[in-house]
C-alpha cells in the first residue's frame, strides 16, 4: 500500500485533474472564444500566461532530469506546452506509481536516477 504522503498527493492530483478537465470541457463548450480574448486584453491575463509557461519550463526541466529515456524527455515537455497542467497532473499521477516502499518519495523526485 502507498505511504500516506504518496496517497495524499495521488488523491490531490486526481481530484485536481478531474476538476480541471471538467472545467475546461465546460469552458470550451460555452465560453472559449470570448473568454480568451477578454483575458488576453488584460495585463493580468497576459501575466498569468507568462507565469504558466515559466511553470511549464521548470516542470519540464524536472522531467528531463527525472526521466532516463529520450522519448519521455522530449514528449512530456511538448505535452506540457500544449495541455498545461492537465499534462503535469497526468505526469505526477504516473510518476507516483513508482513511489512505493521506504524510498518512495526519493523515487518520485529522482526517478530512475535513484536505482
Amino acid at each position: 500500500m502507498a505511504s500516506n504522503p504518496t496517497r495524499a498527493i495521488r488523491l490531490a492530483a486526481t481530484a485536481a485533474l478531474v476538476a480541471f478537465v471538467g472545467y475546461l470541457c465546460w469552458e470550451f463548450a460555452f465560453n472559449m472564444p470570448s473568454s480568451f480574448a477578454a483575458v488576453m486584453s488584460e495585463f493580468w491575463g497576459r501575466a498569468m500566461l507568462v507565469d504558466l509557461y515559466i511553470g511549464v519550463a521548470i516542470f519540464a526541466a524536472w522531467v528531463i532530469y527525472r526521466e532516463a529515456a529520450l522519448l519521455p524527455r522530449v514528449l512530456w515537455p511538448i505535452a506540457f506546452l500544449f495541455l498545461g497542467n492537465v499534462a503535469t497532473l497526468l505526469y505526477v499521477l504516473i510518476a507516483l506509481r513508482s513511489a512505493t516502499g521506504p524510498g518512495g518519495m526519493n523515487q518520485f523526485f529522482h526517478g530512475r536516477r535513484t536505482t
